[in-house]
């Protein structure tokens, strides 16, 4: 007997033991958790969405900035037993998915009170429909949400990106800073970015609900928040030469790129075709973006930091360095061009298939001559070149602040040994001229010019010049030096003449202006795929009495992908540019027979092969707004 009451009392003290041990888990270790989840179940918040922050360019003229968008919601609590019926009755004048909203109001049958978004952006027709029958639409509400609005369309379109509702593979990482379901984050550009400071703070109420959910009558308000907007984004780019050079570039697939030299500041990017942001900021449908990014023509893709291209003679001014600073050639030593160089049994050619004759430096780089740089790129080597390509920028980002950039290819003979190849004399004179296995993007070349206009000192290319915070900081950007490779003055005295002469009586005489000092080189670039890439890079110093008042020098790079020859189809875009940067009256361009797309000349060509009505719907419309495709 007394064996089994000892039993008994310490099984009851085990069990003690067990349940004290819980109270201590619940109470204690885990208090803070339980007590939050009451909380939760306990307050309910209705948000109220802070606007995205505004985005200006450099003289503070507005880029990006928000509208007022009506919302129509349902709140099941508020329309009570009638929600069939206002649904049945919304339906005859809204365009609704009465099976998808009845499963919504069944997901958040514990939520009564939380609104279920029906139409984001209504017509104002249909918002006073609505309020004058307010009476026979219990439980339906019209919010006003800020709206994403790009003011200018199309222009900046792959610099500012676009913003949409957030996906589950980034709901998943950003979770913890606050997004939820149906959040509107930055999907590309600028938007992308600089996320965390466009990203306003949300708003909202909060209200105490019952263990279903249903708030007390009347509604107790527990407390209120004032949303707060995000950051102002300020960038370099002046919004004139954006505009300058998104008309000079027209409708053709290519890029432009325009820099400040001396501090890496982006003056303009521009990428065609491109598209317009605003139709994704009440959302797009799957199957249209589905035609969108899978189209031949790649509207999303920006060029100017995605897309790889060899350089052609535009890149001849680095192999040039590279033989310079080496002391392999001197400026006055002659070589004779003869149209072709024959090398193992294989002929090289030059552009020029009568032959320049005998040639020096200057007139080498003014002409263009391909024979004159197989003979200064095989004394320098193709090791030398390399060194001097990546000391220009080549081969790797250039560190630009959106994301999305590609790094190229510079190649070598190591480069090509670990790809189980055999560099041969060949790949020598390719490289040379800027061919063969070479691939950069516009921003790599107008930054390496930038750094031979420096004598050596490579920036890194930025376009945000500060950021103003909510409480009156401004966080500025200062000019940031990725590497300082003094280029002797003999190499920056000769080349610079020689750059000069190809505008003044080269290959480049098309992009010449009288207001300011032109150097540049121009570049035709073999494509396998179709016609040669159109290539032009230059800077550019404002002559003192011709110029406009406070300009500053410049860099421009013009690519026209399957433009054909550098001197005749980029050389005038860049002219325009030059012309709008540098004077009060820009003079338009004058385009060679055969050559399309540029000033006046739009293309209709995706609009004929897709539906108009398509268009319309997702913010393309069929005439102004197809400009680009």
């Amino acid at each position: 007997m007394v064996r089994k009451d000892k039993f008994f009392f310490l099984l009851i003290f085990l069990l003690f033991i067990l349940l004290a041990g819980r109270l201590f888990y619940l109470q204690i270790l885990k208090g803070n958790f339980y007590r939050e989840c009451s909380e939760h179940n306990r307050i309910q918040i209705l948000k109220e969405f802070a606007p995205r922050g505004t985005i200006y360019d450099r003289s503070l003229d507005i880029l990006v900035s928000n509208r007022a968008s009506f919302c129509i919601s349902l709140i099941p609590w508020l329309a009570g037993q009638r929600v069939d019926e206002v649904l049945t009755r919304l339906a005859s004048i809204l365009p609704i998915n009465l099976q998808e909203i009845k499963s919504k109001i069944e997901a958040q049958k514990f939520r009564p009170f939380q609104p279920i978004l029906l139409k984001e952006d209504a017509s104002p027709s249909i918002v006073s429909r609505l309020q004058e029958s307010h009476m026979d639409f219990p439980g339906i509400v019209v919010q006003i949400k800020p709206c994403r609005y790009y003011p200018h369309g199309r222009m900046c379109a792959h610099i500012l990106g676009y913003i949409q509702e957030i996906q589950e593979y980034d709901l998943e990482r950003f979770e913890e800073q606050g997004y939820e379901q149906g959040d509107l984050i930055g999907q590309t550009g600028i938007e992308r970015a600089y996320e965390s400071y466009l990203r306003g703070v949300d708003g909202g109420t909060e209200i105490e609900v019952d263990v279903l959910g249903r708030p007390g009558q009347p509604p107790h308000i527990l407390a209120q928040k004032e949303p707060r907007q995000g950051a102002k984004v300020v960038l370099t780019i002046d919004r004139e030469i954006q505009e300058a050079c998104e008309k000079a570039l027209g409708n053709r697939p290519g890029a432009i790129v325009v820099m400040n030299p001396l501090n890496g500041e982006i003056l303009a990017m521009s990428s065609g075709p491109d598209f317009d942001p605003n139709m994704f900021t009440t959302g797009i449908p799957a199957q249209r973006w589905k035609e969108l990014a899978a189209h031949p023509r790649k509207p999303f893709m920006n060029r100017a930091i995605q897309g790889l291209y060899p350089p052609g003679s535009a890149f001849k001014f680095v192999t040039a360095v590279a033989a310079l600073e080496r002391e392999v050639v001197q400026p006055q030593e002659l070589f004779k061009c003869e149209g072709k160089i024959s090398v193992g049994g294989r002929e090289y050619k030059c552009w020029n298939r009568a032959g320049h004759g005998w040639v020096n430096f200057e007139r080498a780089m003014a002409e263009s001559c391909d024979i004159y740089f197989y003979h200064i790129g095989t004394r320098a080597g193709p090791e030398a070149i390399s060194e001097y390509a990546y000391l220009f920028g080549f081969g790797a980002p250039a560190g630009i602040d959106i994301p999305g950039e590609k790094k190229g290819v510079v190649p070598g003979p190591e480069w090509k040994r670990k790809r189980g190849g055999k560099w041969y004399r060949g790949d020598t004179f390719n490289f040379s001229i800027g061919q063969g296995y070479l691939l950069i993007t516009p921003l790599q070349l107008a930054n390496a010019m930038c750094a031979f206009y420096n004598g050596g000192r490579l920036y890194r290319p930025h376009l945000v010049k500060e950021i103003l915070l909510y409480n009156g900081e401004r966080k500025k950007f200062s000019p940031e030096v990725i590497r300082d490779f003094s280029l002797k003055s003999s190499t920056v005295f000769f080349l610079e003449n020689a750059l000069r002469a190809v505008v003044t009586r080269g290959t480049g005489v098309l992009s010449n202006i009288p207001e300011a000092e032109v150097f540049g080189k121009t570049g035709t670039a073999q494509n396998p795929g179709g016609q040669d890439h159109a290539w032009f890079v230059c800077y550019a110093r404002p002559v003192e009495g011709r110029a406009r008042k406070g300009t500053v020098p410049v860099v421009v790079v013009v690519f026209i992908e399957g433009g054909g020859s550098g001197g005749e189809s980029a050389c005038p875009v860049a002219r325009y540019v030059l012309h709008k940067i540098y004077s009060v009256e820009p003079a338009a361009p004058s385009y060679p027979s055969g050559i399309s797309g540029g000033i006046g000349v739009r293309s209709t060509t995706l609009a004929e092969s897709l539906s108009r009505n398509t268009y319309t719907e997702t913010g393309l419309s069929t005439q102004e707004e197809t400009d680009g495709f």
